[in-house]
């Protein structure tokens, strides 16, 4: 049979409360000490549990409502029998100390008002206000009303946020005084050029906003490398390593999507893009530049030598255009040609990951299944990537894969 749950009274002089939150929806099994409400007033915070249990078929309240004792809360289909005792529909709610039989009040603290010590604690403020400030670990009472009557609003509560996010904000005054340096030596001023400007404004903003990872691993590009030579001399092909790293990522990206991806985290969704627009960063005298190249799957090696070629040299020539810029998915930035082991790339947002290349050396390796020991030309990378889109586990599956790409010889086919 089915039974309506009524607001019972709630004493201590509250006529009126504001429903804050609904744990419970249409279809949820509740038990008869199940918390179907959650009110607030000026004075408390209180917790309605249901009188039965049951399967609810009807909700009819929402949040924000302004209840009344007697008013109709929910409804719910339960099992017993109209020959127990329970109270009608129709009949006016009795106390609320009293609606919960059998059960000390003080004990199950179900319709104890939550009051709290602090004066404080009596800030007028809405439902929705409140639960915000609950879903941000907001402490209420830090919050400036700008009423007259102390009630906290929304803009109260923006303003407040709008605050704390600005004192995370890079200090914009300078950090160091140049009159105070020049007490120690002579200086020389030099302007941030326009380039290195909005490189730096763009990685900033990658940092602070994207929680980044990167991931360390090792490539044995002996083979590669060995054919590359061979090329070279034998079909008088100028090419460099990173042609056939730019399609070996392209593979890895394939069976790796999350890696070629943006993140919309207020819409809370990714985007897997189909197509492969992989970044290079080109080092210039004025600062780095990140063109791209475009739809890299349509390519085969030589092209994507090619139109490397063409992009690099006009970055270096100032000769760059937008669309050569914009769209890319995944970015290389090559350190191979000047030295280093490892490095921390930084994720170029929209994308969700780097992959950075350090100087490749020449290392004795041991073979674990012959035990046999040879030298090997290994390659150190590092991976950065956005942790909302991928895990440590992924990163790491996704080296190895990228790892073993370079020991298969058909990978190597110059017309794929």
């Amino acid at each position: 049979m089915k039974k309506i749950i009524l607001l019972p009274d709630l004493g201590e002089g509250i006529e009126k409360v504001d429903v804050s939150e609904i744990p419970v929806k249409i279809g949820d099994k509740i038990n008869n000490d199940t918390v179907i409400i959650i009110l607030e007033s000026d004075k408390a915070t209180m917790e309605i549990p249901s009188e039965y249990s049951g399967t609810i078929t009807d909700i009819f309240v929402s949040n924000d409502s302004t209840l009344s004792s007697g008013d109709r809360i929910l409804e719910i289909e339960t099992k017993i029998s109209k020959t127990n005792p329970q109270k009608k529909v129709d009949e006016k709610p009795k106390k609320a100390d009293k609606l919960v039989s059998n059960h000390n009040i003080e004990k199950n603290n179900f319709y104890k008002p939550q009051n709290k010590s602090s004066t404080k604690d009596k800030l007028i403020a809405s439902p929705g206000v409140r639960k915000i400030c609950r879903e941000l670990n907001i402490d209420i009472n830090s919050i400036i009303s700008s009423s007259n009557d102390g009630r906290i609003s929304r803009s109260d509560l923006y303003s407040y946020i709008r605050k704390q996010m600005d004192s995370f904000r890079p200090i914009s005054e300078p950090l160091i005084s140049i009159e105070n340096e020049l007490k120690y030596g002579d200086l020389e001023q030099v302007k941030i050029n326009k380039i290195k400007k909005i490189t730096g404004q763009s990685m900033l903003s990658s940092w602070t906003s994207i929680p980044q990872v990167t991931q360390f691993d090792e490539v044995d590009i002996t083979e590669i490398e060995h054919y590359r030579n061979y090329i070279k001399k034998k079909e008088s092909i100028k090419i460099t390593l990173l042609p056939f790293i730019i399609k070996l990522i392209e593979k890895a990206l394939l069976s790796y999507p999350y890696f070629n991806s943006s993140i919309i985290p207020e819409k809370e969704t990714i985007i897997l893009k189909k197509y492969f627009n992989i970044g290079i960063a080109v080092a210039t005298k004025n600062g780095l530049v990140v063109p791209n190249i475009k739809n890299v799957e349509s390519l085969n090696i030589i092209e994507v030598n090619q139109e490397l070629r063409r992009i690099v040299d006009l970055t270096r020539n100032g000769k760059i255009t937008p669309t050569l810029i914009a769209g890319s998915t995944f970015t290389i930035s090559n350190q191979g040609g000047i030295g280093g082991t490892n490095f921390t790339p930084i994720v170029n947002h929209p994308q969700s990951a780097i992959l950075g290349i350090s100087k490749a050396r020449w290392k004795n390796i041991i073979h674990s299944k012959t035990m046999k020991s040879s030298n090997r030309l290994i390659m150190p990378i590092s991976l950065s990537y956005d942790h909302r889109v991928a895990d440590g586990a992924d990163a790491a599956a996704f080296t190895s894969f990228f790892s073993k790409l370079f020991l298969d010889k058909e990978n190597f086919n110059l017309e794929k």
